[in-house]
């Protein structure tokens, strides 16, 4: 209701919203007050419905990080046993990336990264967890070592001190297991990715010719869902390699690439991808984002195309340093918040940088 009054600018849908709002909130307390629905997982699905609400409504990010945390410690608390039914294995599953994005955005370490939380909520349907949950795995291991590099920093920590040798060798093996996702990625979806040409890309109906040309081709993909998982090992890739280069890490993808058993590694690319290789770089990996985020805004299902694009963009636009370039994404920003009605993405150029002091 909220999404539709802010997209079509009516101040009664938006009211409306605001009055609902608060009376879930209301409820939602009542609830967790109450010892025998405590433990409903009604109670994650509806604190995960009011962080929508607060991306819809506000420009202001902070209630939309309260409401992710709330979802994390209501799940964190039951532990990872509660969640191996439906419904309650649906609702933490979607959870996931706003707690991840949480921890990103406070630099502080998340529950997500332990293994009985990739493991336990899958274990009487192992058929059930994808590709794309085994990537969400990965980003989830991040905010770990953001946080332990923020604490070698401030301990002025020396570069060949045991902390941040042992540091080093789990950013690494890290970057490794994303390598080994990447390799299956291209293995399970040949052919799921296609260059085309910015100038065949415009349609007059959602985007003028600027929004896609500041590159000569775009990335498109077969289905949304195999698009999705790219994104999301772009962004964990972005932030370790920058990891690296803060401490000052010689040839990490080629440390991680050896790593590796020669076997898993495909023989040759099927998609119009980067694939891991030694030389790899920050801005191959910004570039390949960054042409990909016009497929996303394309098609039905405008919220959830946009809701995929809010954390890569707001890392995108850390690393991002060309005035021209940062003008391009601002557009692509404009245009999530004018189509899928999220006014927070209006802000993500100013929120909290997502890269190395």
């Amino acid at each position: 209701m909220v999404r539709l009054g802010v997209h079509s600018l009516g101040p009664n849908l938006i009211w409306d919203g605001a009055l609902y709002y608060g009376k879930a909130l209301r409820r939602l307390n009542d609830n967790l007050q109450d010892s025998s629905l405590f433990l409903s997982p009604a109670n994650v699905a509806a604190s995960f419905l009011l962080g929508i609400y607060e991306l819809s409504a506000f420009e202001n990010g902070s209630g939309w990080i309260r409401h992710a945390g709330g979802v994390g410690k209501l799940i964190e608390m039951r532990g990872a046993e509660f969640f191996r039914e439906s419904p309650a294995r649906e609702y933490f599953i979607v959870s996931r990336l706003p707690i991840i994005s949480e921890a990103l955005a406070l630099r502080r370490r998340c529950f997500l990264d332990q293994e009985d939380w990739k493991t336990i909520p899958w274990l009487d349907e192992p058929r059930l967890k994808t590709s794309l949950h085994s990537v969400i795995d990965l980003l989830a291991c991040v905010p770990r070592l953001r946080e332990e590099s923020d604490i070698l920093k401030v301990a002025k920590a020396d570069i060949s001190s045991v902390p941040v040798r042992e540091f080093c060798e789990r950013l690494v093996n890290l970057m490794a297991e994303l390598f080994l996702w990447r390799w299956r990625y291209e293995r399970a979806f040949p052919g799921t990715a296609f260059e085309v040409a910015s100038s065949e890309a415009t349609s007059t109906r959602e985007e003028s010719a600027s929004d896609v040309a500041e590159y000569p081709t775009i990335l498109f993909y077969k289905h949304f869902h195999v698009a999705r998982q790219p994104m999301l090992y772009n962004i964990s890739l972005l932030m370790i390699l920058d990891l690296a280069t803060v401490w000052d890490l010689a040839d990490t993808p080629t440390q991680a690439l050896r790593r590796l058993p020669n076997e898993e590694r495909p023989l040759q690319a099927s998609n119009a991808l980067v694939l891991p290789h030694e030389a790899l770089t920050q801005e191959e990996i910004l570039h390949e984002i960054c042409r990909s985020l016009e497929f996303h805004l394309r098609g039905p299902h405008a919220a959830a195309r946009g809701m995929v694009l809010l954390l890569p963009l707001r890392i995108a636009f850390t690393y991002v340093k060309d005035e021209r370039q940062r003008a391009w994404l601002d557009q692509i920003v404009k245009r999530v918040s004018r189509t899928c009605g999220f006014r927070f993405s209006e802000r993500v150029a100013d929120t909290r940088s997502f890269a190395e002091d």
